[in-house]
């Protein structure tokens, strides 16, 4: 079975979490042992817990340097009870960072096939071979 969860921050619950395909919800009084959040808590020792904190401290970092938003995806995957009635239960925790728009640069193909910056068939304004005199400035003066 795959369960996937989803915490919404924009909803109006306070201190709740919404449950199942039910929509139950209960209140932080009413958590008992084996509730997702303590689940989630002792995964591992808190390793995952202490994963989720990292990143969410990264993402908010980068959606407030970028305006732009991030995601945290927590994805659990429990199997079938085994023949000692454990449930293994798979935790894969991502991220995608907010990224700024990069603008395109245009490039030529040159003769020998590669990418340049200037047209290969525009005339350069200033080639080595002009006889060019350098400004003289009061700085050349003194």
């Amino acid at each position: 079975m795959m369960t996937m969860f989803h915490f919404n921050p924009d909803s109006n619950m306070s201190k709740e979490a919404v449950c199942g395909n039910n929509n139950e919800s209960f209140s932080e009084g009413k958590m008992q042992d084996n509730d997702f959040t303590e689940v989630i808590k002792n995964y591992r020792g808190g390793e995952l817990l202490h994963e989720i904190n990292e990143l969410y401290r990264q993402v908010v970092e980068s959606v407030s340097d970028t305006v732009r938003p991030g995601e945290i995806i927590l994805k659990l995957t429990i199997k079938p009870a085994t023949k000692s009635g454990a449930m293994p239960v798979f935790a894969k925790l991502s991220s995608k960072l907010p990224e700024l728009p990069r603008e395109p640069q245009s490039y030529f193909m040159g003769e020998d096939g590669g990418l340049q910056i200037n047209h290969p068939l525009q005339v350069g304004m200033f080639d080595k071979s002009d006889n060019i005199t350098p400004i003289k400035t009061r700085e050349d003066n003194k």
